[in-house]
């Protein structure tokens, strides 16, 4: 037999023994259940036709290949072709008849087993054979097989290629690019770069000056040391003076003299602590940052940074749905790849700011950087408070001290701000010499922190525009502290009661938001109506309204920048941490105030109100982005509804309000199945098709134009395969008490949470949100009880949300504080004493031999044997000790209880 036949004939039986052992697990399954339920029946009919179809393609290459036959290796495969044919009406009886014994379908089993091991050594005697017989060695063989394959790979990638750039106008390589890029960026890639202040006019220039001591040109223009530190007080103006040089072009034209003719790679990134994105002051969000800016600098660098994700990508032609999640080892690995080209391909320079910033030790950090200079050359400007680690790693650099450097650009602001406004003129035209005296006083007091005088020149303007004295103007300069912290006490304290009250209310908003507080969402919670969307003239209105009421209140500690409310230095959100501030602003604010109760209220309303318009942006872009933005509004009401602890009356809304949550999701999760994954797949391009075949005579110019909405991804996309068959099984869904016809839990984990059924009570114990569950339970109390094909509220509990798909959960770092796993051991503790059974149905994806255990399992035993990895992503060992400790109370006092009935 020829060996490329004998290929064909051997493909043939494979595909026919996977398809036998499939009908052999589904019999298995059905012949295991007590009853065979419909559904499991007609899956194994569907399993059995194909299998069916299976065994006519071996019969085909049977009859095919018998009157060539002679070799032994070829009777071989005939008998191996037989048995199939036997097997196949032996299985198919099977599936229909769902009657056979246990040992019947164990002997099919192990039949086919047999036949795929004999298969491959018969294709191997045939290729022998043929080499023996007619002289013809394998090399041939594979030679001629390989120059199919390329050429059916070639055909398929010059219509890839076609297809791609008719639609998109890009080139393969470019979109695979774009893609790997898009997989480095996160929402808040460029928000610190965005919210630090520009300077004010004239400060900072000195920093490019050539005769300055601070050697910063020189050391730009190719100081033999590749590293220069930029340090100073908390608040002396590093950042801004790292985001003037970054951004300046004097930078990169000193760096010439210093690269020559070589290009220069031009990098940064600001950690930055006082956010709701941990990706902004992590390891992870620094190299992720580094990558995305070079990689759109020079895409072309992407395959040999990267190869093993381009090589994954090209190899697929991008048609394999989105790019896998980046590990912080493959972050790591690409910038290594990437900084071992400095010098070759580039020049490399990266600023680095707020290394006192980044959450964890100093000192790794210090000898990342340090790596980053001496084993790559790399030109590195970082800045940093004077911390002990800093200073031990960096002051045998170049360097220079902010507070030493900035006495002029304070006094260009403080005179600019006093000589515009029209009060201190008044003031400086009847007394010229108290107006100079009391500016000394400021610019002696300042000592170089920019910080202070920013956040005192707004207050004094405040007290100006009041019409205050010269003589009350030095009292509140001289009782302010020259501590920045101890500042904001004194500035707060001298509010008026309705100032502070404002501020008090705008500081705790912000201080309880989980995510970027926008101008449209504190607009909502002051004017109590949603602000309409897609209106740029009214929202440039809002912004400034909302502006004049910052300053006016909080005298510089937030202010708004661009669309964001942001903390104007971190310095102010731990001066808000401080347990005798929150007291104070307590006390100004009215006894109902709970600012997370306002976030939950406002999330829930703007989800309401502009949820659908939203996904319409996102979808044509990337059609993942509606379900991830769907778990990551759920995501932001739990975190909210957690936060929201308070007297009964909060207690209550909190419930009231998440009630109103699951209407909503209802809503969108209908408007998601039935508006976007009933999508059909466009009929193919003739043209396209008859180009595929092979017709090279086809003439370009005779093409149709494509239609404009066929999309080219759409039958190849995971996605959308994935998303049908969520479609049907919410749709086949029964709805249920506290279920919905459109079951969106099943889209939690896409590879499976579609077996799984759940409910909001039970996504809510996940997040243990312990007042809400706990009130649903005693309004029906079924609820506690395990169902076969439903994770029960004790398994949401103990397992809680990060058992599945991390990237759909907007919180990476919810429950990472020291204690935070407390509500959920009292929730576990809650679902035992409610009646919470100690065993039950096991549904964990990733979670090694207990993925899914179809039969009532102990928990105990669940937990003992889980991975450790997989442990951890739920919580520490205290937490999982904790767990099995109540879980055996339970399982003693179960014990008791029988025995008890038993003896009654």
């Amino acid at each position: 037999m020829d060996p490329i036949t004998a290929f064909q004939v051997a493909a043939s039986v494979i595909t026919f023994v996977e398809f036998g052992r499939n009908i052999l697990t589904e019999a298995r399954e059905v012949y295991q259940s007590p009853s065979g339920t419909p559904s499991k029946v007609a899956q194994l009919g569907q399993v059995a036709k194909d299998l069916a179809a299976a065994g006519d393609s071996v019969s085909e290459s049977l009859i095919k290949s018998a009157p060539n036959s002679s070799a032994a290796s070829d009777e071989k495969l005939l008998r191996l072709c037989g048995e199939c044919n036997t097997i196949k009406n032996d299985s198919v009886s099977v599936a229909f008849k769902t009657i056979w014994s246990q040992s019947k379908i164990d002997e099919l089993d192990q039949q086919l087993r047999r036949i795929q091991s004999e298969m491959t050594m018969a294709v191997l005697m045939s290729l022998w054979e043929r080499e023996t017989v007619e002289g013809k060695s394998q090399k041939q063989y594979l030679e001629r097989i390989e120059a199919s394959i390329n050429q059916t790979n070639n055909r398929l990638d010059n219509v890839m290629h076609d297809l791609i750039q008719t639609s998109y106008g890009n080139t393969p390589e470019e979109l695979f690019q774009q893609d790997i890029i898009d997989s480095l960026w996160f929402s808040s890639i460029e928000s610190r770069d965005r919210s630090i202040p520009d300077p004010y006019k004239s400060t900072y220039n000195w920093i490019f000056s050539e005769y300055s001591d601070t050697k910063f040109v020189e050391w730009l223009r190719g100081s033999d040391d590749p590293l220069y530190w930029i340090t100073g007080k908390a608040g002396s103006g590093k950042s801004t003076l790292m985001k003037y040089i970054v951004h300046h072009a004097s930078t990169i034209a000193h760096l010439g003299h210093w690269a020559g003719k070589s290009p220069i790679l031009f990098i940064y990134f600001y950690f930055w602590e006082a956010t709701t994105q941990p990706l902004q002051y992590t390891q992870e969000g620094l190299l992720r940052t580094l990558l995305w800016q070079s990689f759109k600098t020079r895409p072309e660098l992407i395959p040999v940074v990267t190869p093993h994700r381009w090589t994954a990508k090209f190899a697929l032609h991008g048609l394999g749905g989105s790019s896998p999640e980046w590990t912080l080892d493959e972050l790591e690995e690409t910038f290594r790849n990437l900084a071992s080209l400095n010098g070759s391909s580039f020049n490399l320079t990266m600023f680095i700011d707020g290394l006192d910033e980044f959450d964890g030790e100093p000192e790794a950090l210090v000898g990342w950087v340090k790596r980053a200079v001496e084993k790559f050359g790399i030109k590195v400007c970082v800045g940093s408070r004077p911390w002990t680690a800093f200073a031990d790693g960096f002051e045998q650099h170049p360097s220079l001290t902010m507070q030493h450097r900035t006495a002029s650009d304070i006094e260009a602001y403080v005179d600019g701000h006093f000589n515009t406004s029209p009060a201190f003129k008044q003031w400086q035209a009847i007394s010229v010499k108290e107006t100079e005296k009391l500016r000394q006083q400021f610019l002696i007091k300042a000592d170089g922190v920019f910080l202070w005088v920013y956040v005192v020149v707004k207050d004094l303007m405040s007290a100006l525009a009041k019409g205050k004295s010269l003589k009350e103007l030095h009292a509140i300069l001289d009782a302010l502290p020259v501590d920045v912290i101890k500042m904001y006490t004194k500035i707060y304290e001298n509010l008026d009661p309705n100032e502070a009250a404002t501020a008090s209310r705008y500081l705790a908003v912000r201080l309880a938001s989980a995510i970027s507080l926008t101008t449209d969402v504190l607009w909502s919670i002051e004017e109590k109506s949603t602000a309409p969307p897609h209106d740029p003239y009214e929202s440039d209105l809002r912004d400034g309204i909302i502006e004049r009421r910052l300053d006016s209140s909080t005298r510089g500690m937030l202010e708004l920048s661009r669309g964001y409310i942001e903390f104007h230095h971190r310095s102010v959100r731990e001066w808000l941490l401080l347990d005798d501030v929150s007291q104070l602003m307590e006390s100004r604010l009215p006894t109902d105030f709970n600012a997370t109760l306002l976030l939950l209220q406002e999330h829930i309303r703007g989800l309401s109100y502009y949820g659908s318009s939203r996904w319409d942006y996102f979808w044509p872009f990337m059609a993942e982005g509606v379900v991830e933005s769907f778990w990551a509004a759920i995501a932001i009401a739990f975190q909210y509804a957690n936060m929201a602890s308070g007297s009964a009356a909060v207690t209550q809304s909190m419930i009231c309000m998440l009630d109103r949550f699951q209407h909503v999701l209802d809503e969108k999760a209908k408007l998601i199945v039935e508006a976007r994954f009933r999508s059909k797949i466009e009929k193919p391009d003739p043209w396209m098709l008859r180009k595929a075949a092979g017709d090279n005579e086809l003439n370009p110019q005779t093409r149709p134009p494509p239609q404009s909405s066929q999309s080219i991804f759409s039958p190849f996309s995971k996605l959308y395969s994935s998303s049908q068959r969520l479609m049907q099984r919410m749709k086949n869904t029964k709805a249920q008490e506290h279920h919905t016809a459109y079951q969106w839990f099943f889209s939690q984990d896409d590879n499976f949470r579609i077996t799984a059924e759940d409910s909001f009570v039970g996504v809510a114990a996940q997040y243990a949100v312990v007042p809400y569950v706990m009130a649903k339970i005693k309004e029906n109390k079924q609820l506690v009880k395990q169902r076969d094909d439903q994770r029960s509220l004790l398994h949401n509990a103990i397992f809680g949300f990060r058992m599945y798909r991390e990237c759909w959960f907007y919180f990476k770092d919810v429950e990472d504080e020291d204690g935070s796993y407390y509500p959920r051991l009292e929730l576990v503790k809650g679902l035992l004493d409610a009646g919470a059974a100690t065993k039950g149905h096991i549904h964990l994806p990733k979670a090694g031999p207990v993925y899914q255990v179809p039969e009532d399992f102990d928990y105990v035993d669940v937990i003992q044997s889980l991975p450790k990895d997989a442990r951890e992503a739920t919580g520490p060992e205290e937490y999982w000790n904790e767990v099995i400790r109540l879980l055996q109370k339970k399982k003693r006092w179960e014990f008791g209880h029988r025995k008890n009935q038993s003896t009654t």
